[in-house]
Order: C-alpha cells, then structure tokens, then sequence
C-alpha cells in the first residue's frame, strides 16, 4: 500500500474515532458494557484499542525496516554524518 494511501487511511481512522469518543463523559468512560463479548469499562476497552494499534504501528515500522535495511531511518535523528576523508599514505622514507 502506498504511503499516501496508508496515511490517508490512519486519518480517516482517527476522524472516526473522534467522532465516537467525543460526545463521551468521564462517567460514560467509566461504565461496564459488552465490548466484544467482554463485560469491560469502556476506559479499558479504549485503552485496550490504543495498545493494540500501537502494535500495528510496530509492525509497520519492523516491516519498513526490513525492507529498507541499511537505508531506514528514523524521523527524529540526523542524517549520518559524511564519511571521513581518505587518508594519505605516507610513503616512507
């Protein structure tokens, strides 16, 4: 999947989450409901979904990695610096 697309997607995801969790009251956060079969507090079942797309997350980055090897890079650090210049050989005397 292209990295646009990718993006794209992870935005309209998260727009629906909102959409959800914005009407939300700490006491609604709180509450018991079946989620998933799983009697749980929303909170949890929330907190729950975080952890696991974090997971997905790693699992993208694993995957890049793989591929790019040598070439992948974090976002957050500086390119490698140069390499040094070539040393002289001294010829000797």
């Amino acid at each position: 999947m292209p990295k646009a697309e990718l993006g794209a997607l992870l935005e309209q995801t998260t727009e629906r989450v909102g959409e959800y969790l914005g009407p939300l009251s700490s006491g609604d956060l709180l509450e018991e409901r079946s989620i998933h079969g799983i009697e749980q507090k929303v909170l949890s079942a929330l907190m729950s979904s975080v952890i696991h797309l974090h997971g997905h997350g790693e699992q993208i980055v694993y995957l890049t990695r793989l591929r790019l090897g040598e070439a992948y890079r974090f976002d957050h650090t500086q390119p490698p610096p140069p390499p040094p210049p070539p040393q002289e050989v001294d010829g000797g005397a």
